[in-house]
């Protein structure tokens, strides 16, 4: 049996915008930056 991933979504908080993806992420959510790159790079991450 297998769990389905979990989905956040958010909007950017005022203060975000421009900032890197990761360094973004890693504030939004409680994640290191290496961890949030990760995610990034592995495709885990939607931007619209």
């Amino acid at each position: 049996m297998s769990t389905s991933p979990e989905i956040r979504t958010l909007p950017v908080p005022d203060g975000l915008e421009g900032e890197r993806v990761d360094a973004a992420i890693a504030r939004m959510f409680g994640f290191s930056r290496t961890k949030a790159a990760e995610l990034a790079a592995a495709g885990k991450v939607q931007v619209d």
